[in-house]
Formats: structure tokens, sequence, C-alpha cells
């Protein structure tokens, strides 16, 4: 049984995480919600790009009595909190007050610049119209921008930054809702007559090792000729794929490249080149390939096994006319069962993770498999699912939101729950391959996410403001004996949280969420952390 807000999260598909998972290079694939289909999982509104105040990252359940998440709210950037030991390694310049709409599209350049694009038309005092860029100090406009969002961004082999989007203009030049920027002259460049179509735009791009660029989004043209959904750019001239994709409301928001060289696309659609492919195809240079018969609902995991497999773990019942429940494996050809797959009474997979010897770990909101007691996280051996102890309990709807392999070879789990294999451990544990052990006193709120740093370290992300018994503003760093605070951390405040966490280059940390400063220092829902070497 699916609840209604869960529903609502149908467009985040299989290829939208496989962009991300897939490709090499970085390259993102942006997602947003198209006409007739469902909003993006981050809840936005593709025409006004406002956040809907209903939805939190997936899996992110709370553990104060309700299945479902509480809204999202960002305190304002007035609320500054005192500034404590830790505060300043938090950096500078993602506010104040960051941007003033959403951000939508993320690409770092060859040289380390960060390019951002989205609905966004400010960053702090400056005017950026819908794209700007980070050089490590402070943001700067690329030129006179966009006329209308720009909602995915990729970077070429030469260096020279591509952004596609709603928009007809790139520097107050002609370019229809895809440009080039090239930063020796600091000037926007058309892709011949761009791409066009009734209420068109572009929402994924995508570069193939030979150079040539994909983009994928609303369209029925690419210069001037016939492209469904879909199109080719080699330097010069636009072509299609073949028929294209199509299907009542169709469109492409994910793109990503196999090992083979073969293109994935994923989105809103039935069929592609003529054939049946629902929502995920395969073009592999001359003609489409669905995959299976697709999927029937939402995959919210991604793991790649050490013989190349695919793992999908989500909500979901059937892929590829098999009859799945949650979970799946696709072998390059076709999708497998894993066992029975998952059970309970909201059964939903969120989080994979891939042991070093193989061995793949699921946790979520599932109970059982084939009818053995799992409690929310289980481990697959090939053949069969096996418990780890008696799994994660003592709230109401106990829920596993992130697994992570720690440089010991222990799984690290966070979610919401107090037990850990019968033992109290609140809402993070470590397992070492036969018991669970608690960090500490754990936290006394969800962890929604897990990131190890060069040195070991682990951080924790989420809605808690403890961690250890000591007060640590929604993250926290975990030296392997004790909780540290990060500084006085973000926001706290109803519904801030940190949901997302990266360790960047040289040990840097990343943090995304729903909060307003850092450290006390304006952050629009993005931080970054530079104490890894002192662990103030």
């Amino acid at each position: 049984m699916h609840s209604p807000r869960r529903n609502a999260l149908a467009a985040l598909t299989v290829l939208g995480l496989l962009a991300s998972f897939l490709l090499a290079a970085g390259t993102p694939a942006a997602a947003s919600a198209l006409p007739g289909e469902p909003p993006p999982p981050h809840g936005q509104d593709p025409t006004t790009g406002k956040l809907a105040a209903d939805r939190l990252p997936l899996g992110m359940e709370p553990d104060r009595g309700s299945a479902l998440p509480p809204p999202i709210h960002v305190a304002s950037a007035g609320s500054e909190q005192a500034r404590v030991p830790g505060d300043e390694y938090w950096v500078e310049g993602f506010g104040p007050p960051g941007m003033d709409r959403s951000v939508d599209a993320l690409v770092v350049g060859p040289d380390g610049t960060l390019y951002a694009g989205g609905f966004f038309t400010t960053v702090g005092s400056l005017v950026a119209y819908h794209i700007a860029r980070w050089d490590g100090v402070s943001w700067h406009p690329n030129g006179a921008g966009m006329n209308a969002p720009v909602l995915a961004l990729a970077m070429g082999p030469d260096g020279s930054l591509y952004a596609g989007g709603a928009f007809t203009t790139a520097g107050g030049t002609a370019a229809n809702h895809i440009a080039r920027w090239d930063a020796p002259t600091s000037s926007w460049h058309s892709l011949g007559s761009g791409i066009g179509g009734d209420r068109s735009y572009v929402v994924a791009l995508a570069f193939r090792p030979d150079g040539s660029l994909y983009a994928g989004g609303w369209f029925t043209t690419a210069g001037g000729t016939p492209a469904s959904h879909i199109a080719r750019w080699d330097g010069t001239t636009w072509h299609p794929l073949g028929s294209g994709i199509e299907g009542d409301f169709s469109s492409v928001s994910a793109l990503s490249f196999g090992p083979d060289g073969s293109l994935y696309a994923g989105g809103w659609f039935t069929t592609a080149g003529g054939v049946a492919a629902n929502h995920i195809a395969r073009w592999d240079g001359a003609a489409w390939h669905p995959l299976g018969s697709g999927r029937d609902f939402s995959v919210y995991a991604l793991a790649t096994g050490l013989d190349g497999s695919l793992y999908a773990g989500g909500d979901f019942v059937t892929a590829g006319n098999q009859a799945l429940a949650d979970i799946a494996r696709w072998d390059g050809a076709t999708w497998h069962s894993l066992g029975s797959g998952m059970e309970g009474d909201y059964p939903r997979v969120y989080a994979l993770a891939v042991g070093p010897n193989g061995a793949l770990y699921a946790g979520g909101t599932f109970t059982t498999t084939a009818g053995v007691v799992v409690n929310c996280i289980a481990r697959w051996n090939g053949m069969a699912w096996n418990p780890l102890g008696s799994g994660m309990g003592g709230v109401d709807y106990p829920s596993v939101s992130a697994l992570s392999f720690g440089p010991d070879g222990s799984l690290y789990a966070g979610g919401s729950f107090t037990t850990a294999g019968g033992v109290e451990a609140d809402r993070v544990a470590r397992w070492d391959g036969t018991t669970w052990h608690p960090l500490g006193s754990g936290m006394d709120n969800t962890v929604f996410a897990l990131a190890f740093g060069p040195d070991g370290s682990l951080y924790a992300g989420g809605d808690f403001t403890t961690a250890g018994g000591v007060a640590a503003n929604q993250i926290a760093r975990w030296d392997g004996a004790a909780w540290h605070p990060l500084g006085s951390g973000v926001d706290s405040g109803v519904g801030t949280l940190v949901g997302t966490l990266v360790v960047g280059r040289g040990g840097s940390l990343y943090a995304g969420g729903g909060f307003s400063t850092a450290g006390g220092k304006p952050s629009a829902g993005i931080a970054k952390w530079m104490g890894q070497a002192g662990h103030s």
C-alpha cells in the first residue's frame, strides 16, 4: 500500500539515480517535473521554482511516531547563533543569503570552479540571472546570464561549460534552451538554432567520450530537425536519436553512459524508437533497446556489485515482467529478483551498500524477507537474505536510511531507531560482521546521511540536536571513541536538517539540507567545513 505522499515521488526513476551513479566524470543529470509529470523528489514546482513544504529527502521519516515526513522549515537568516570554537572552520561565502531561489544544477570545472544553475536571480548582493560561479572565495555572475531558469549543467572535454534549461537567451543573445560558456572570452554562444517545441526545455546533459553532447528534456526539435525529447550535438549540427522518445506527456529527465559506451535514458515515457520501453531505455548508437519492460514504481537506491551487476532498491513490485519486491538486480540484459524481496506493512529499500567481500546490504522500512525477520536491514549473499542480528527497532516506524562501510570494513547504519540487535543504539550503529555496537550514546533524533573523511572519521547529518550527549546541531563527527560537534553546527529549528554529506578534495566536507546558517554564518542550504585537519 502506498501513501499519497510517497506516490507523488514516483518521478524519481531508476535512471535519475543511474545518472549520478554511473557517470565517471561526475556530469550531473538534472531533473525537473514536466507537464503531466509528478513533481521531482526535491518537491520543487517547475513553473515557480518554489519548494513544496511537505517533502523531505526519501527515507527520512522522523521517529516522532509519524510514518510521514514533517514539513521543511528553513529558519530565517537573521537567526544568529552564538559563535563557539570550531565555527571558524565553516566557510564564508555561501550567504548572505545565498541564492534568492533554488539551485537546480551543479558542476565543477577542471580548474575547481563550481558552477551553479537554477531559478535564482541574485547571489548575495550580486545580480546573477540563473547561473553563477564560485571561485573558492566569492560568487561571480556568468556574463548577463539567462532569461529563464538553468536546469542542467555539464563540462565539455575542452573545459567549456554547457547549460540547458528553459531560457531563450544567454548573455543577451538568442540561445534556445542550450548554450556554451567560453571562460577565456567570458561570453555565451548558441548551439545552432538550439532546441524547440511548445514550452520546451532541457533538463539533462551528458557528454560521450568522443565529445558528442546529448541533451534530454521536453522538446520536439533540435537545430530545426524533428527530435523527440532527446538529441545529439556533434559540435556543428544537431542529430535525432532514431525516432526518439514518445508517450503521454513524454520527456527525458536523466542521461548516463554505460561502460560500453551505450547511452541510458530515463524519464516519463513508454516507447523509445517505437519500441515499448517503460521509463528507461538504452541507445547503442543506432537503435533503442528496452531494459526488460522497465519498472512500475520508484527507485530510491542503487549500488554496483563487484561483478558489475546493478542493484536497485525502492518501492516497486515488478521490473522487466519479473515479480519483484522493492529490490532487483540488472545483469546488463535482464532484471532478476533477489529471493522473495522485502516484506512488511510499508516495505521500501532506501539504502544499499556493497561490502568488501561483494555481499549486498540493504536498509529501509521492511521487516521480513522470505518469512525471516530482518527488521530494516539485511544482507544478500548471492543466494539468500540473512538478518544482521535482530535488526533495528525501538520506535513506532523504524527505518535505515544511510549505510556506509568504514575503513575497518565495519558497516555503519543511520536512520530512525533506538535499538540495534536488541542493544540500545540511538539512530546510528556499527555492525562488525557478528554483532551490533552503539556509537556512544548516539543521537537524539534521526540520522539521514553518513560519510567518512580521509582520516577515518565518520560524519553524520540529520535533524538531531545532540550527539553522544553533547550539543551538535544536525551534524557531528565520530572519531572512533566519541562524538564531536562541528562548531555550532547548522541552525536548529522545526524542520531544519542536514540531508546529504559529501567529502570533497582535500577532505573538506560539504553539507546540504534545510538550513540557513552554518557555524553562525549565513549558508543557504549548503555549507563547507574545513576543520578536518584540526578537528576543533
